[in-house]
């Protein structure tokens, strides 16, 4: 049967024009036979007819390029593509009979023979494709390659994930089964792979089946229950993605739904939704405008340079004491740039007064995103003249010449730690806070001071999350300053998304704290981290408690 489908493969187009010609040609025959009030001279009519509608069937179907279509792969698009050939093929020869040919056949009878050609033809490739996919499914069960996949949702993303993965040989899974809390699912099949239980039902099932594979593709799932879910696969040994929230667009467009599937994130446990904002409220403040973002080769500043390209800035000077950042942001930016958008590079740094009041003079922005900044905490602790030198007097130089151009808005990104400051980074954030409500109550001042508060910055320079990652491969221990810690966490875009947007609300001396739900525990965030990692905290990787600094 191998040797007979390579052979069809081979020679495919030649073969199903042949099946087509002869699926007509008995479906003729039937139909002229079964048609007691036709004549027995009148077959030759019949003979004719055929050799018309064959010709012109043929044409169409490679006109709709249906025998360029791998049957064994097809869909409801091919089938209704070869569907639609037949029946244009009809309504072809239907006028050409009526209007050149005029041949004494009942078109009825015609139609009824294309239609008996069709269900032929179309039971034929969907056969095809049945025997197709189950001697695939022998050849890699004797090859024993590919691994058992659990799928975490039987609805629309799950199952057009399985039929993608059935579908190509080269794929390193064969889907095992469905788990959904969809009741009436349960105990059923879907393309001949059972649902073998409710989502609580996994860890029992696929620890008996030795399953390490598992995909969560419900896109439509609540927070709290794929909270939930991804505790539950976290509770056992197991390899565990999950499909991204544009999984819909993906089976919309066709799009390789298998590639798609990611790793789960720490972002996944966030414990609430990213926060979007809406760009027609943004454009207003940006388009067209010259900004300055200070620091603009760090990670947040370098997002909100991404974030201002698109929203249509017409002059963006990145501004930074870090030429290697800088310059990879400028050559990432470039590509991409829009015909009426200017970036520049400028280094140097803001404690050199002379330097800040040059770059004001020779770009007069309208207005400064204020990111540069000493962020990390301990080393700012064995430092602390550095930080105050370049975090306050760094500041201060930026302001001052905000000021004295006349620039409308100057966002300075604060941060949690301002707040009843417990270290030096936290007080000189605080400090400048208050420089920028000091100096905009000033009588000559024409600027807006805003600032910006928000929490950790998942993926950023400063993040706690990179150093869990250091330490879980390197075997451990995790360290945590304090077991009852707690933190707010945020996305890098949704960083750089809220300070546009508050530099965009703001009138003058505000400051903004993001929303972000509840706080995360620092201890549950590790232990989490050593899991999604493929460990077992406190058996293979270790998490101890270091003490507040």
């Amino acid at each position: 049967m191998q040797i007979l489908l390579e052979k069809l493969r081979t020679h495919r187009q030649l073969v199903f024009n042949l099946m087509d010609a002869f699926l007509l040609a008995v479906s003729f025959c039937l139909v002229a036979f079964f048609h007691s009030s036709y004549s027995p001279s009148g077959y030759r009519f019949y003979g004719l007819t055929y050799g018309i509608c064959l010709v012109i069937v043929l044409l169409l179907l490679r006109l709709f390029r249906t025998n360029r279509n791998l049957w064994r792969y097809a869909g409801p698009r091919e089938y209704l593509t070869l569907m639609h050939a037949y029946l244009a093929a009809f309504v072809l020869f239907f006028v050409l009979n009526k209007t050149i040919l005029r041949l004494p056949v009942s078109e009825l009878m015609v139609l009824l023979a294309n239609m008996v050609a069709l269900f032929a033809s179309l039971y034929i490739r969907i056969s095809y494709r049945a025997v197709y996919a189950r001697l695939q499914r022998k050849t890699d069960k004797a090859k024993n390659s590919k691994r058992p996949l659990a799928i975490i949702g039987a609805g629309a993303a799950g199952i057009a994930l399985q039929e993608e993965i059935s579908r190509n040989p080269k794929s390193p899974y064969t889907v095992w089964g469905f788990f959904d809390d969809d009741t009436n699912k349960v105990g059923m099949a879907i393309h001949g792979v059972p649902v073998r239980g409710r989502i609580d039902d996994l860890p029992e099932r696929m620890n008996r089946a030795g399953i390490q594979d598992v995909v969560l593709a419900i896109p439509s799932l609540g927070l709290k229950r794929r909270q939930e879910v991804l505790e539950l696969c976290n509770r056992f040994s197991c390899r565990l993605k999950i499909m991204p929230d544009t999984i819909v667009s993906l089976v919309d467009q066709k799009a390789s739904m298998e590639r798609s599937m990611r790793p789960i994130k720490i972002e996944d446990l966030l414990g609430r939704t990213s926060v979007h904002f809406d760009r027609a409220e943004l454009d207003p403040f940006i388009k067209g405008k010259t900004v300055l973002v200070s620091g603009g080769g760090g990670s947040i500043g370098s997002e909100i340079a991404r974030q201002l390209v698109q929203l249509g800035v017409k002059n963006l000077i990145i501004f930074d004491i870090n030429e290697n950042d800088s310059y990879v942001l400028f050559r990432e930016l470039k590509p991409s740039l829009p015909a009426d958008c200017h970036v520049v590079i400028e280094i140097g740094s803001m404690v050199d007064k002379k330097r800040v009041l040059d770059i004001f003079r020779r770009y007069r922005p309208d207005i400064v995103f204020h990111a540069a900044a000493h962020k990390h905490v301990p080393l700012m602790e064995g430092c602390p003249y550095e930080a105050v030198y370049n975090n306050i007097f760094g500041t201060y130089h930026l302001v001052q010449a905000a000021k004295a151009f006349h620039c409308e808005k100057f966002v300075l990104i604060s941060t949690d730690k301002a707040v009843n400051p417990t270290n030096i980074m936290g007080a000189t954030k605080r400090y400048c806070e208050n420089l920028l409500r000091a100096i905009s109550l000033e009588k000559d001042n024409q600027t807006s001071f805003v600032s910006v508060r928000f929490g950790n910055v998942l993926g950023s320079h400063g993040s706690v999350i990179p150093l869990f990652q250091m330490q879980i491969a390197q075997g451990g221990p995790v360290t945590v300053t304090d077991k009852r810690m707690t933190r707010y966490f945020m996305t890098i875009p949704e960083a750089a998304g809220l300070v546009i947007r508050a530099g965009a609300m703001a009138k003058n001396s505000e400051t903004y704290i993001l929303d972000m739900g509840s706080p995360v525990k620092i201890l549950d965030l590790a232990e989490n981290l050593v899991r999604l990692s493929g460990f077992e905290p406190y058996k293979e990787i270790d998490i101890v408690e270091t003490g507040l600094r």
